[in-house]
């Protein structure tokens, strides 16, 4: 019923608006405009009493105009819809232009209408070249003398505007009826906010992309010209991702006739005119300012940032003017919690002009700070208070992507104060002029003081923390005459000397250096390393915590000593299967080096790097596979982008072998080869001497040989990375461990039974000894060995060790069905050999749907649920059921 009442609405508004054109056509449209624009400057109750005064008794002038004025109050009415341009409603042409020529140019297709005329797409068809141009066209009927000179000056302004953002200007002329046009670039590309929604471009993209824009429109300034029409539908995007500024024909040199400008009818598009432009005033590269502004605010929350929406000329003023904008991120916290309220989980602005796909995702936290101070800084009411320049605007975006400190503030208690001293300008500068002289000199000598002090203190600082590290050092190197390396990692049951070392200095630590917690907070980590490094997992993580409470508390968390720390214990709790411990810490850690790395150039991304490989680790076991893969993209992507030195590099093989090894389980052979290979070559690259990374990369690789049924291969890998670990890190460590579970594997393929029991259980017994029972790491062996009794006719040992590794899965805090479903899969065939065909059955059905809820119907993990059922019903004789399921 509402859209019915709403379609006769509008038709009726339209023909109102034809009967007005039409009974316009004898009065004189110059004197209408005049007045028209100048009642528009008054209130309402006004208009009356104005027009009987100006009309001079002539009543079809006073009811035309009065009609305007009724229309523009009018919700989503003709006049306010698109630009205040009515000139341009009345005269626009309805006839069909196709194949007409003008000038050498042929008439294609119409694209649309702006505020001077129709634009038309057409081709060059003179016989010199073929070109497609977009052809500007004001109609004879509405080329009055003042549309002529606004079209000339476009025509001017477009000839002396060249820049690679700016939309060129090829011809222009007038034809054989007196009909103005302009032939310029076309632009086969979408607006501004389109683009940028249909790309789903992030915030930085859009920084960037807008930063374009400005260039552009500060070079039409530097021209000398003011755009005065800045809005998303005259900014196209290049099928290239380059934007091009369209539409200077309400542009106006610097030097034009102030006066003119207040005046004549407005045109412009209300919600992201200036104030000063929409009361008539004079128009600034200000008001550009204002309205780029506008469109930043739009680009970063969907939203703009003052609802003009069906309301009245006179309502829209009143906003405009009176109405403060909320910052950005209040405003996307506004949609978040509207969205929280309806029931939606995903934190998303969409523009209410656009189709719903098209969605911009962004946190209020993204926008809070300088993105929010930015934006208000260029909307605000008084020109002066706005940015100083187009460039400005730039340059504080700018220096936002790079993270450094912006221009932009907020309203201050200074900012106040100086408005109190423009109000009494006279009593400030008589107390101002006696005070300066006093307070600068002293200042100054202060400053100096202080500054000399501060020196002093800081040089003395340092040099007492040098001396102590000296100390310590010295006190260490004298417990032993040996010498020992400190390069992680040392064989457990190695070098002993350096484990009695470490545990006889380190209760002297706290004692020792209780004045000098940065010292001791930087020895503890290093300690805590150095357990780590051996196996030592207890100690490691209390020389850890140690260290990691003394920064919280000297720094804070947004320190890069305090995320250092943070992701040494993280990766230790990793190791020791604290996955939510881990995953917390490092979150932490990546989150500072995301938003703080622009802050250090001099510093390597080495550390954040490691903080998202062993992140994106913790999600995978989390189950969060999709997260999971996308930090090992985010991670790659920034080491192959880093210029890493030295032993840096490490972090860059240690991610690809970790990232390799991830998208083999997925299923991605080729690429997962290819990662793990690179790994190896790069640690050969940074040391010829064996390392227990390699060992680890090769065990990875044998996993991938086995997807592809090179098993021989990926015997001799297993063998060799066995021989590095046991070599590196000795008999008991996580990483024997996993290796000899993948030998378990690969000798299951082989069918040797005996030998992958063997792996097996001694993979079982390290990880029992250094993991508590409920640990995932052990819970992949126990499917190696429920498998291998399976498979060597020992059913009931087989199905207790599968029972007993699905439930250590199904405990943990997020099910990994890439883990799980494998295991559910070995302990059907277990069933099945038992001929508990019924309870095979069912396990293999919900196995199936889990999988495909889960992972999705083309996961390969889902493909071999779905085969495992076929081989359930093949067991069971269902035949048709068979068929049906191994055709999927």
């Amino acid at each position: 019923m509402d859209i019915c009442k709403s379609m006769v609405s509008t038709r009726t508004r339209r023909r109102q608006f034809r009967q007005l054109k039409q009974q316009m056509t004898d009065l004189d449209w110059q004197q209408i405009k005049s007045l028209f624009a100048e009642a528009l400057l008054l209130p309402s109750d006004q208009h009356t009493a104005f027009l009987g005064n100006r009309c001079n008794g002539d009543d079809r002038l006073f009811d035309e105009i009065k009609s305007l004025l009724a229309a523009s109050d009018q919700p989503d009415n003709l006049i306010e819809n698109n630009a205040i341009d009515l000139a341009a409603k009345i005269g626009g042409s309805t006839n069909d232009q196709t194949e007409q020529h003008f000038g050498n140019y042929r008439i294609v297709r119409e694209i649309g209408s702006g505020g001077m005329g129709t634009v038309f797409l057409a081709t060059r068809d003179d016989g010199e070249f073929t070109k497609q141009v977009a052809l500007k066209i004001v109609r004879q009927s509405i080329a009055d003398r003042d549309i002529i000179e606004r079209f000339k000056r476009e025509r001017q302004i477009l000839a002396n505007l060249n820049h690679p953002n700016i939309a060129a200007l090829h011809d222009g002329g007038i034809n054989e009826k007196g009909e103005p046009y302009l032939a310029m670039e076309y632009v086969d590309g979408e607006t501004l906010v389109e683009f940028c929604d249909q790309k789903r471009l992030t915030i930085p993209e859009r920084l960037r992309l807008f930063i374009k824009i400005c260039s552009a429109v500060a070079y039409a300034h530097r021209n000398l010209v003011v755009h005065r029409d800045i809005k998303p539908s005259n900014i196209l995007i290049t099928r290239d991702g380059e934007p091009k500024l369209l539409d200077f024909g309400l542009a106006r040199a610097f030097e034009s006739d102030g006066s003119k400008t207040q005046t004549a009818l407005r045109a412009f598009t209300p919600a992201y005119a200036s104030p000063e432009q929409i009361q008539g005033g004079s128009i600034t590269t200000a008001s550009d300012v204002y309205s780029l502004g506008v469109v930043f605010y739009e680009l970063l929350t969907g939203t703009k940032p003052l609802n003009v929406e069906d309301k009245s000329f006179d309502e829209i003023v009143q906003t405009i003017n009176k109405t403060e904008p909320v910052k950005p991120s209040d405003a996307v916290t506004k949609k978040e919690e509207e969205k929280g309220r309806k029931g939606e989980g995903e934190s998303i602005v969409a523009p209410p002009s656009i189709s719903p796909s098209p969605r911009l995702a962004v946190s209020s936290s993204q926008l809070r700070g300088d993105l929010d101070n930015i934006a208000l800084t260029a909307i605000r009411k008084e020109p002066e208070r706005r940015f100083a320049s187009v460039e400005d605007f730039a340059k504080d975006i700018e220096r936002h992507l790079a993270g450094r400190p912006i221009s932009a503030h907020p309203n201050t208690v200074v900012y106040l104060a100086g408005k109190f001293v423009r109000r009494n300008k006279i009593v400030v500068a008589a107390v101002s002029f006696i005070l300066i002289s006093i307070v600068i000199g002293a200042a100054f000598a202060f400053w100096q003081a202080n500054a000399a002090r501060r020196q002093r203190d800081i040089a003395k600082n340092e040099s007492e923390k040098a001396e102590r590290i000296n100390k310590f050092l010295q006190q260490m190197l004298s417990f032993s005459n040996q010498s020992f390396t400190s390069v992680s990692p040392v064989a457990n049951g190695k070098n002993v000397t350096v484990n009695e070392m470490l545990d006889q200095i380190t209760p002297t630590i706290e004692a020792e250096l209780a004045d000098q917690p940065e010292v001791r907070s930087k020895i503890l980590r290093t300690i805590g390393s150095s357990y780590a490094s051996q196996g030592f997992y207890e100690k490691a993580e209390r020389n850890l915590r140690s260290a990691l409470d003394t920064q919280l508390q000297i720094y804070g968390e947004n320190n890069t000593e305090t995320a250092d720390t943070m992701i040494e214990l993280g990766v230790l709790n990793y190791r020791q299967s604290k996955f939510q411990d881990s995953h917390q810490l490092l979150e932490k850690a990546a989150n500072f080096y995301r938003r703080y790395q622009a802050d250090f150039p001099n510093n390597s991304p080495a550390k954040f790097i490691q903080s998202l490989d062993f992140l994106a680790a913790n999600k995978f076991y989390a189950g969060d596979i999709k997260t999971s893969v996308s930090l090992y993209e985010e991670g790659l992507k920034i080491a192959l982008n880093a210029d890493l030195k030295g032993n840096e590099r490490e972090v860059l093989a240690g991610l690809q072998a970790d990232f390799g090894l991830i998208v083999t389980r997925l299923g991605d052979n080729q690429r997962g080869e290819a990662l793990i290979r690179q790994a190896i070559a790069l640690y050969s690259e940074i040391s010829n001497k064996p390392r227990w990374e390699v060992g680890n990369a090769k065990a990875a690789l044998s996993l991938n040989l086995i997807n592809r049924n090179d098993l021989d291969s990926a015997q001799r890998e297993l063998a060799e990375s066995e021989a590095i670990i046991r070599e590196t890190l000795g008999d008991k460590n996580l990483y024997l461990a996993s290796t000899l579970k993948g030998q378990s594997n690969l000798f299951i393929q082989k069918s040797d039974f005996n030998s992958a029991e063997k792996a097996a259980r001694e993979s079982l017994k390290i990880f029992q000894e250094i993991f508590p029972s409920n640990n995932p790491f052990s819970a992949g062996t126990l499917v190696a060995l429920g498998t291998t009794l399976t498979k060597a006719g020992r059913e009931q040992e087989g199905e207790a060790n599968l029972r007993q590794a699905l439930e250590i899965y199904e405990h943990q805090p997020m099910k990994n069905f890439t883990l799980i479903v494998p295991n559910i899969i070995a302990l059907t065939d277990n069933l099945v050999i038992q001929n508990r065909l019924v309870e095979a059955e069912k396990l293999a059905m919900e196995t199936l749907s889990e999988a495909q809820q889960n992972l999705g119907e083309d996961n390969s993990v889902t493909q071999s649920a779905i085969s495992n059922l076929a081989k359930v019903y093949e067991k069971q004789g269902k035949t048709d059921l068979t068929q049906k399921y191994r055709a999927k």
